[in-house]
């Protein structure tokens, strides 16, 4: 009836465990504006990976403009813009360790 209808799909590829050296403290996370908590990686005999041996990288999904959050050089992720709306302005944050990348999922919410 000249409605569109978007739906987005968000398909997770298993990674087989040889593959990955590190995992991360979590993969996704939902954060109000101007809340802050650190993403802690860990190695594969479950130590913390020291933040200095790690790159972040924060790509964005969508072409929106203006920054949703933020992480500093010790994995410190800060809700900076709402970016829950229809759009999908939400961000992937990119951890990489030894050549090796993993992603988590951030989500920013008004803040409460």
């Amino acid at each position: 009836q000249g409605q569109t209808k978007t739906c987005i799909v968000r398909v997770d590829i298993p990674v087989e465990e040889e593959d990955v050296e590190f995992t991360l403290s979590q993969y996704e996370a939902m954060i109000a504006v101007g809340q802050s908590f650190t993403l802690k990686a860990y190695d594969a005999d479950g130590n913390q990976i020291d933040p200095s041996e790690l790159t972040f990288e924060i790509e964005a999904i969508s072409e929106e403009e203006g920054e949703f959050f933020t992480v500093d050089e010790n994995g410190v992720i800060t809700g900076v813009k709402y970016n829950l709306d229809w759009k999908l302005k939400y961000k992937t944050l990119r951890v990489t360790y030894k050549g090796k990348t993993l992603t988590c999922m951030i989500y920013v919410k008004n803040a409460e």
